[in-house]
């Protein structure tokens, strides 16, 4: 498990792309780790408000759908180094 990426990396990448996109440097993005079976799973929680920025970021870097169910997204480990990439 060295490869892991922390949930610090994963929360910084969003608030990243929400300061260059819309301007939001105090905006509410928490990252949790939860182990999901074989791999482990990213619980990325924002406020309302971030869903269409965040939504954005993330369908178009992990190309897939990606539902917001209450308040979170969820992102498997295997995807995660797409979210960081660019």
């Amino acid at each position: 498990m060295s490869d892991l990426v922390s949930a610090a990396a994963v929360k910084a990448a969003i608030k990243a792309h929400l300061v260059f996109h819309s301007h939001r440097p105090n905006a509410f993005v928490d990252v949790q780790l939860m182990p999901g079976g074989k791999q482990i799973v990213y619980v990325i929680t924002i406020e309302a408000t971030l869903l269409p920025p965040v939504r954005a970021l993330l369908e178009d870097r992990l190309g897939r759908r990606c539902d917001y169910v209450q308040g979170s997204f969820l992102v498997y480990g295997s995807e995660v180094d797409r979210l960081l990439s660019q």
